[in-house]
């Protein structure tokens, strides 16, 4: 693992997820508490292990033939039993649980248990191997749970994705056949999808390496290089499996040739190829007409394209012309529909190809001179659908690179429809809001939307009507780019009726059905107790409005919150009246989801402005908790819903806590984990419990590692006391590792709930040496990952340096790379003549590429940035050394300790150039801050910048001469390393061994710092 040298950003944590379930209706059919579910592998069609959890409700207790079934997304296959089920171990609260049989159905199981029993309320894990993965990739899944006592199958708490298999293909989507001037970019990206053996699109991050053919022998060929001038650029897939290579570009011979998109897997390489040619020349493009419209998604236009061939671009009969057109335009695909005028003589294309629906080449069926006016007639076009005054269609040949025509428009149609969407017909009590926005979407008269527009929505002025949110009678909005638009919300005013509002835009109109209805005034709900999930009492009251009498017979309607679960029984309500009236009640009809009845009155004497209040035993309440709940009040005469006054649902007792945030990170010794450690209470239901202690502990074995200011009651160093927020989340001061390197666990711990723990790594810094031989010696975190000790070089190694993302680098004086580890290969100058040998190397901390320097001060680039370099200018003294910034940029050093800075963060902060010095420079290493340091062969050191403190040095000592540097990225010390292979460590740096006391083959040449791995 390595770890970012970048400083730590700030956290920002939104909408934390929390898990969720609704109580069933009393009465219903109950369901399982869901849990969750772990597939060992989710690789597309694999074969593996599934692990699902539940617990039964409190009616649900399985016992001699009862059954568990799992329904699981479409293509999952589960192993069938019977008797002997070694494939499906249940276990419960109780202890193992014995399975007699299991009976797949689709993708679906049924497991049928033997003797044991499981209790009501229980915790049961099934474990079922041997699972199929379905083959089509697909996210959000879940597996739904359910038994023969807790019917209502409910989806697991955690979803999960199947992903794609390994490659087995790498297909073109677009790019290929192009053509280009000689030392032109080509018009197109080069894209290609990856899929697998099922047809699935793989996954982000796969490399894929674009590749064009390289001259051989020193002769030149047709061909083309990628940005920096490579013959190859690597490019990973996005999420969709896409990798889009940059358009490259020609180089200066024409011809045709292939470039190679490859991904090798397993040892397979898997590949397809670009067609791409380089002419001398492109066709000159006329201007573009459209007959007899330009307007937006036009259809059966005739577009004219003109261009006039080169004087080498004569055409003969087999040969093509492409036309790249706007995207968004639909050509036909018949060949019929296509001419070619040449001169004075008209060609019908032989063939047609559409690569593409806006992409159409055409097979020329006779000749085509040079320096030829051509026009290609297209028949039957639709336009596109999107307003631009910039489109242009990119044209070439087979004989003439391509060249864009000149900009053309494609227009807006008039308004020629105003149509509803949504909004109509609605009704709102009075002086309240209606529940909908009004929606419409303008379109032309070919159907396309129009953006852009002014709509305004208009009520009426007196009598029954209604305001927007502004106050106003009226509302102007925009029509988006698809054409709609919607009103700001409206609130009915005091005057009952049904009224119309009417929405228009240049000359056209529609309109949208209100009412105003008089309604009851919503009152208090009162539970008698909050928690969520919980059994309770409801008192729910309103008063019917002036007109709201309702005898001898009435009903009452009340909805609550998702997840309420209202009595079926009618002596389960009571109902009470003010001003000695009253009503009994008669019939009860619940909702099927349980959160709505309607309360049928008999005997009732209920007036206009009576307060009525409906008091119920046996509600369930919601199992999300939520400040803000409300019931909506109605009756059979006052029908418009109207709520009533916010109530709380409050979490339940705290009963679990899990690990949120912090978990599986990593920190170099001594210094602070980036991420913060949080944990969450939560109660049965998945709701954040506040006001807890939670208490974080470290264990002694981290050497030292300290939660840094945190003050909750009972915190020490090693352990911090964090009260869960409303959310219930326990946040732990911020982590600074200690001095001991390795894998080690914070416990999390409360009063009365199961612990927790995070796994962290604490990973040690350390250093390497290497020799001219290449021989690598590795000392404290830094890991071995082979070197050229023993190997036949053709030059010495003269530098190092560790990759971006795991293993390192040498470069020989003749500028050859060996990569080790993780470390990707970019290029080399090893077959290339150099004015002067290579003396070093660093690594781009943004790219991840290198650069090697000469010591004329030439800089070679690979998979890097070229900023600059002294190659050519007359140095006062050779350079020596090379050091990268943190924000991508280079600093050079030369043997009198001249700087030279290139690139972003290569700030000059001084130098000692100019200085005389007792020994000459020879190398340079930089801070994590941007500062620099450079070493003298005497050990002495020079400072410069941020970060770059003076912390010793080694002059006037006597030992080898010093060779190079290295700052340590844990403590902000350094060390330095002579050609004995002694290390000399200042400041904090840790000294972790070195090769003063072995005999070695070579010289010790550069030291290189570690973050470990």
């Amino acid at each position: 693992m390595r770890i970012a040298r970048s400083a730590a950003t700030g956290l920002v944590l939104i909408g934390l997820p929390s898990a969720v379930m609704a109580a069933p209706a009393a009465g219903a059919a109950t369901s399982v508490t869901p849990g969750t579910v772990k597939p060992g592998d989710t690789t597309a069609g694999n074969t593996t292990d599934y692990t699902l959890t539940f617990h039964t409700s409190a009616t649900g207790g399985l016992s001699l033939g009862s059954t568990i079934t799992f329904s699981a997304p479409a293509g999952t296959v589960f192993p069938s039993c019977s008797v002997s089920c070694g494939n499906y171990t249940v276990s419960a609260s109780s202890g193992p649980v014995v399975v007699t049989s299991a009976t797949p159905s689709g993708s679906s199981v049924k497991v049928t248990l033997g003797v044991s029993t499981v209790g009501a309320g229980a915790s049961v894990t099934a474990q079922i191997a041997g699972v199929k993965n379905p083959t089509a990739t697909s996210t959000g899944n879940s597996v739904l749970e359910s038994t023969s006592a807790d019917t209502s199958a409910v989806p697991t708490t955690n979803v999960y994705s199947i992903t794609p298999a390994a490659v087995a293909s790498v297909s073109v989507v677009s790019g290929a056949n192009q053509t280009a001037q000689v030392g032109t970019t080509f018009h197109d990206p080069l894209v290609v999808i990856l899929r697998d053996g099922y047809g699935n699109a793989e996954g982000a991050g796969i490399d894929v390496v674009f590749s064009a053919p390289t001259c051989s022998g020193g002769s030149s060929c047709a061909t083309a290089t990628f940005s920096g001038g490579s013959s190859s650029e690597t490019v990973p897939t996005g999420s969709d499996g896409i990798a889009a290579g940059d358009p490259p570009t020609a180089n200066a011979t024409a011809g045709g040739y292939d470039v190679t998109a490859s991904v090798t897997t397993s040892n397979i390489t898997y590949s397809a190829t670009f067609p791409l040619l380089n002419t001398s020349n492109t066709v000159q493009p006329g201007t573009v007409t459209l007959d007899p419209s330009s307007v937006e998604g036009a259809q059966n236009v005739i577009y004219s394209v003109p261009f006039t061939t080169s004087s080498t671009g004569a055409l003969v009969s087999g040969q093509t012309i492409t036309l790249d057109m706007p995207t968004g335009t639909i050509l036909p695909t018949g060949a019929s529909s296509y001419s070619v005028g040449s001169g004075a003589t008209s060609v019908s294309p032989s063939a047609v190809d559409l690569p593409a629906p806006s992409e159409a080449v055409l097979t020329l069926g006779s000749a085509v001179p040079a320096s030829t006016l051509v026009t290609v007639t297209v028949q039957g076009v639709t336009n596109p659908t999107v307003v631009s005054s910039s489109y242009s269609i990119y044209e070439s040949t087979s004989e003439d690179g391509v060249a864009a025509s000149p900009a053309y428009p494609i227009v807006v149609g008039a308004v020629a429809l105003l149509t509803v969407v949504s909004g109509t017909p609605q009704t709102a009590a009075i002086n309240q809001t209606f529940p909908q926005t009004l929606d419409i979407r303008l379109t032309d008269q070919g159907g396309n939307a129009i953006p852009n527009a002014s709509v305004t929505f208009t009520a009426p002025a007196s009598g029954a009507s209604a305001t927007f949110s502004s106050g106003q009678t009226s509302d102007t909005e925009t029509t988006g780019t698809d054409g709609t638009a919607a009103s700001v919300p409206l609130t009915a005013n005091s005057t009952p009726g049904s009224y119309l509002v009417s929405a228009s835009v240049s000359g056209v109109s529609t309109s949208f059905h209100l009412q105003n209805v008089v309604s009851l005034t919503g009152g208090a709900v009162v539970p008698s107790t909050s928690l969520a999930g919980a059994t309770a009492s409801y008192s729910i009251s309103f008063s019917t409005s002036s007109n709201g009498a309702c005898q001898p017979t009435c009903s009452v309607n009340l909805a609550g919150p998702s997840g309420t679960g209202f009595p079926t029984g009618t002596g389960a309500y009571a109902i009470s009246v003010t001003n000695g009236h009253k009503a009994t009640v008669n019939t009860v009809s619940v909702s099927p989801s349980g959160n709505s009845v309607t309360i049928g009155l008999a005997g009732s004497t209920i007036a206009g402005v009576d307060t009525v209040t409906v008091n119920t035993t046996g509600v369930t309440n919601p199992t999300l908790a939520n400040g803000s709940y409300t019931f909506a009040e109605s009756t059979s005469v006052d029908t418009a819903p109207v709520s009533s006054n916010t109530f709380a649902i409050t979490p339940g007792p705290a009963v679990a806590m899990q690990a949120v945030l912090g978990d599986g990170q990593s920190a170099l010794v001594y210094n602070p984990f980036a991420s913060p450690l949080i944990a969450q209470v939560t109660d049965a239901y998945g709701n954040g419990v506040a006001g807890i202690p939670v208490t974080f502990a470290a264990p002694d074995t981290m050497g030292g590692a300290a939660f840094s200011g945190c003050s909750g009651a009972g915190s020490t160093q090693t352990q911090c006391v964090s009260t869960t927020d409303s959310s219930g989340y326990a946040v732990a001061s911020e982590l600074v590792a200690g001095s001991t390197g390795g894998g080690f666990q914070i416990s999390v711990s409360a009063t009365g709930l199961p612990g927790t723990v995070f796994d962290v790594e604490v990973v040690q810094s350390g250093y390497w040496l290497v020799a001219s031989d290449g021989g690598l010696f590795t000392h404290g975190g830094a890991p071995y990952e082979g070197s050229e000790g023993g190997a036949h070089l053709n030059k010495p190694i003269v530098g190092m340096s560790d990759a971006a993302n795991g293993g390192y680098y040498m470069v020989a004086s003749d500028g050859g790379v060996f990569t080790f580890g993780g470390a990707p290969f970019y290029g080399s100058t090893g077959s290339m003549r150099l004015n002067a040998p290579v003396v070093g190397m660093a690594v781009d901390p943004v790219t991840g590429g290198y650069w090697l320097v000469a010591s004329d001060g030439g800089i070679f680039n690979f998979g890097a940035p070229f900023w600059g370099s002294e190659g050519g200018t007359h140095l006062n003294k050779p350079i020596v050394g090379m050091a990268a910034t943190p924000q991508g940029g280079y600093y050079l050093v030369a043997s009198d300790g001249g700087i030279f800075n290139f690139g972003p963060g290569a700030t000059f902060y001084g130098s000692e150039g100019g200085t005389q010095l007792n020994q000459p420079v020879v190398g340079m290493a930089e801070t994590p801050e941007g500062g620099y340091y450079m070493v003298a062969r005497d050990g002495g050191i020079f400072n410069f910048g941020p970060g770059a403190i003076f912390q010793g040095s080694a002059a006037g000592e006597t030992f080898a001469p010093i060779v190079g540097m290295a700052v340590d990225p844990a403590t902000g010390g350094y060390w330095l390393t002579a050609s004995n292979g002694s290390v000399f460590n200042f400041g904090d740096a840790p000294f972790y061994g070195d090769e003063g006391n072995h005999p070695l083959n070579q010289p010790v040449v550069a030291i290189a710092t570690s973050a470990g791995a």
